[in-house]
C-alpha cells in the first residue's frame, strides 16, 4: 500500500534531531486518508474508522466466527457503521486484519446486523477484501452495492461490484467487473492509511477482557 502524505513521514523522521521525539510523534501520530483513497476521486465521501473499541461487536465478532483465543491479540479490527439495508437501521462493517483473517488475497469483512439491544450478529463473511471498500449510493429500502478492489488470480487488479442477492451479498470472485468509477457516488470506508496508523499504534484489537 502507498503512503499519504509520504513527504511529511519523511520530513518527520529526518528532523528527529533538530525537532525533538516528542513533535514527531504529535505528527505522526494523526490518522491519513490513504493513497488508494484519494485516487477514487472527489465523488465519494471519504471516511476513516471508528477509534472507540466497541465491547459488543467485538464479542459478536469472536462469537459468531470462532476466532481462537490465541489469536485474539493479533487481529486487527476496523469498524463503520452504515445503513446497507437502507431502511434507516444500521449495519456494522468490520475489516479484521491479522494472520488468522488475512491472506496474500486480502483481509476479512465481516457484516454485523443488530440482534436486540446493543448486540449483534455475524450475518455474512466476505474474503480477499482490500481497503478502501466503496458503500454505493442507492435506492430507500433497497440493500447498497459494495465496490471493492480484486486482487491476484492472475489477473490485473480491478474494482468490482457486490450486489446483494437472495439474503447475502456476492463474493468477491463473483462480483462484476468495474472499469470507470466516475458513474458511482457513495461512501468510501475504511479510507485510512492502515499502514501508517500501524506504525503509530493507531487500532483495535480483539484482546480484550474474557467472553463470559
Amino acid at each position: 500500500m502507498d503512503h499519504y502524505p509520504v513527504k511529511v513521514f519523511l520530513a518527520a523522521v529526518l528532523c528527529l534531531g533538530v525537532t525533538g521525539a516528542a513533535e514527531a510523534s504529535d505528527l505522526l501520530g494523526q490518522s491519513y486518508v490513504s493513497l488508494e483513497s484519494l485516487e477514487t476521486g472527489s465523488g465519494f465521501r471519504k471516511l476513516l474508522v471508528e477509534e472507540e473499541p466497541s465491547e459488543a461487536i467485538r464479542r459478536a465478532v469472536i462469537r459468531d466466527m470462532d476466532i481462537p483465543r490465541d489469536q485474539w491479540k493479533d487481529t486487527k479490527y476496523s469498524c463503520h457503521r452504515v445503513d446497507l439495508a437502507g431502511d434507516g437501521k444500521m449495519e456494522a462493517l468490520v475489516l479484521l486484519r491479522g494472520p488468522w483473517t488475512s491472506g496474500t488475497g486480502g483481509s476479512t469483512l465481516a457484516i454485523l446486523v443488530p440482534h436486540g439491544k446493543d448486540r449483534w450478529q455475524v450475518s455474512q463473511t466476505l474474503t480477499l477484501i482490500h481497503s478502501p471498500l466503496i458503500a454505493v449510493d442507492g435506492e430507500k429500502g433497497k440493500w447498497k452495492d459494495l465496490l471493492v478492489k480484486r486482487y491476484g488470480g492472475g489477473s490485473q487488479p480491478a474494482w468490482v461490484r457486490l450486489q446483494y442477492r437472495n439474503g447475502r451479498y456476492e463474493g468477491v470472485n463473483e462480483g462484476q467487473e468495474i472499469h470507470d468509477l466516475s458513474s458511482f457516488r457513495g461512501t468510501l470506508l475504511f479510507a485510512n492509511d492502515f499502514i501508517l496508523d500501524d506504525m503509530t499504534g493507531r487500532y483495535l484489537t480483539l484482546e480484550a477482557g474474557p467472553l463470559s
